[in-house]
C-alpha cells in the first residue's frame, strides 16, 4: 500500500516503481483514476473517502470500512496507492505492508499551496493559507500516519510517537532527498521487475502533473519569508518526524544491496531557509 502524501514525491515512485512493477489490473491506484477522467472534473472514489475523512475529521480508515463494506472499493488487488490514511491495512486483512516518501515539512507546505493556487482551489494569499484551519499546513504528514488520521483535533506529542512506531514497524519509507536510492533499494529487496530505472521528478510546476493540463504549469507564488519560521513552528511534529525520518533513511537506502548514493547525498534537495534552521536544529 503507498501512502502518497501530498506534496511529498509520491508521484515520482508510482511513476517510476509501482506502476512499471504491477500491472494495471492488479493494482488500485489513484493517478490510474486521475487519468482515467478525475482531471477532467470527474469524482473518483479515493477523492470522495477523503473529502468525507476531512470535512467530518473521521479517521480515514473508518471512512475506507464504509466504502469497502459497500462493495466500492476492488478487493483482489496486490497494490492500494493514494492520498490515504494509516489503518486502512486493517480492513484489507492478510500480509500488509505500507509505503511512503516524507519531506521537509517547509518545502512540502510551500509546493502544496503552489498546487492549490494553480489549480484555483484557493483565492488567498500565502499567509491567509496558513491561518485557513487546512489539515495540510498543520502536522499533514504526522496525521497522515496514524489511526487518528485527518481529525480536526491538533496532533500532539502522542500521536508522534504513534506514527515514528508506525513507520518503523509496517513501512518502507524514505525521505525525498534519497528517492533515486530508494527507488533502486525498493526494486533490489523485492526483485520488482524493473529494469533501466531512472527516477524522474515531478513537481507542481511540471505541466506532467496534470498529465499535461497546462492550467497549472511553471506556476510559483509569491511567499512572504518572514512567515517561514511560523510555519516552522506550527509544524514542529512534522519536523522532528522528517529528521528522524530522514536519519533512517540515510542509514537503510544509502547502503541496501551494497551500492551508494549515485553521487553526494541530496540533502540540499529541498533546503529549509536561513530563518529556520534552528527550527530544525531542535527536532
Amino acid at each position: 500500500m503507498f501512502l502518497h502524501i501530498q506534496k511529498a514525491g509520491g508521484t515520482s515512485v508510482v511513476e517510476n516503481l509501482w506502476k512499471p512493477a504491477v500491472p494495471v489490473a492488479e493494482r488500485y491506484l489513484e493517478d490510474d483514476l486521475v487519468a482515467g477522467g478525475a482531471a477532467h472534473g470527474e469524482p473518483h472514489t479515493y477523492f470522495e473517502m477523503s473529502v468525507v475523512s476531512h470535512v467530518y475529521g473521521l479517521p480515514y480508515r473508518d471512512v475506507f470500512a464504509a466504502f469497502w463494506n459497500a462493495g466500492k472499493l476492488p478487493r483482489h488487488c496486490r497494490l492500494y496507492s493514494g492520498h490515504f490514511g494509516y489503518g486502512i491495512h486493517e480492513v484489507i486483512g492478510g500480509p500488509c505492508r505500507y509505503c511512503t516518501v516524507i519531506r521537509q515539512p517547509v518545502g512540502r507546505v510551500i509546493s502544496h499551496f503552489n498546487l492549490l493556487k494553480s489549480l484555483d482551489f484557493f483565492d488567498g494569499d500565502f499567509g491567509q493559507y496558513l491561518t485557513s484551519g487546512k489539515m495540510e499546513v498543520d502536522n499533514y504528514q504526522v496525521r497522515a500516519l496514524t489511526r487518528r488520521g485527518f481529525c480536526h483535533a491538533p496532533v500532539a506529542e502522542g500521536d508522534l510517537h504513534e506514527a515514528i512506531h508506525n513507520l518503523t514497524s509496517g513501512f518502507d519509507f524514505c525521505v525525498t532527498e534519497h528517492l533515486d536510492e530508494f527507488v533502486d533499494g525498493m526494486i533490489e529487496q523485492y526483485r520488482l521487475p524493473i529494469e533501466n530505472c531512472r527516477v524522474v521528478a515531478n513537481r507542481t510546476d511540471d505541466a506532467t502533473h496534470v498529465k499535461g493540463s497546462p492550467h497549472i504549469a511553471h506556476q510559483q507564488f509569491p511567499v512572504d519569508p518572514d512567515l517561514l519560521p511560523r510555519l516552522a513552528e506550527m509544524n514542529y511534529l512534522d519536523m522532528r518526524l522528517y529528521e528522524f525520518a530522514k536519519r533512517v533513511s540515510a542509514e537503510r537506502w544509502l547502503q541496501v544491496a551494497g551500492f551508494g548514493p549515485r553521487d553526494t547525498p541530496k540533502d540540499d534537495a529541498d533546503p529549509p531557509p536561513l530563518q529556520v534552521r534552528h527550527e530544525l536544529e531542535r527536532a
